[in-house]
């Protein structure tokens, strides 16, 4: 076995303990309860940038507006005091998912707005997604913002999430004849952080 060899394995084997913990639990809700899933949302660090980057350029499924970007354009993001370049980190009982997504939003007028969120397919369906939602919307109410505006563009790999912003309170404004949807958050009713993740949120503009 080659040391590359040992370190895949090693890296595939938290990930064969979930599958097997799944199989042997008798519910999706009994399964998150003992995953034990934390999330954190805050900036991107300087040596997160390259992995963020790789996000945006190789995520197809949960990729809501499939904006590709290189490694300066998060940095000239991150460095700006308008935008907010989020990662998306996680962590269960059997280890640390490390950056497993991403968001981008910047202020529009007196609306916040996002420019596209990424999600790890590894982590889908384990309440990170809706987290890191409600803990945007959360920030856009204590800095002030009249409402959280977002977009969905379809591929031919993401149209399981045209349902996503929907399903967390997010209102349909317009359709375009490409089927790119624009979506608007009044911010009056906010979506909870499902019962069994631990959020940790820190959320600022720019470098800070």
């Amino acid at each position: 076995m080659t040391t590359a060899d040992r370190g895949s394995a090693v890296q595939n084997r938290p990930q064969a303990e979930r599958q097997d913990r799944r199989r042997t639990t008798c519910s999706m809700e009994e399964y998150l309860r003992d995953l034990g899933v934390s999330v954190e949302v805050a900036p991107v660090r300087d040596h997160e940038v390259a992995r963020v980057s790789q996000i945006t350029l190789r995520t197809n499924q949960f990729n809501l507006t499939t904006r590709r970007l290189q490694a300066p354009d998060v940095r000239e993001r991150l460095g700006s005091a308008d935008h907010l370049v989020l990662a998306v980190r996680s962590r269960d009982r059997f280890g640390d998912n490390g950056v497993v997504g991403a968001l981008f939003a910047h202020r529009e007028d007196d609306a916040l707005r996002i420019d596209n969120m990424l999600l790890s397919c590894r982590v889908f369906a384990r309440g990170i997604e809706q987290a890191t939602i409600a803990a945007l919307l959360e920030h856009a109410v204590d800095s002030g913002a009249a409402e959280v505006r977002a977009s969905y563009r379809p591929t031919a790999k993401n149209h399981k999430m045209r349902a996503f912003y929907p399903s967390l309170g997010f209102e349909q404004d317009t359709e375009t004849a490409d089927g790119t949807v624009e979506f608007r958050h009044p911010l009056t009713r906010l979506p909870e952080v499902p019962g069994h993740v631990a959020l940790d949120a820190t959320i600022r503009s720019g470098t800070g």
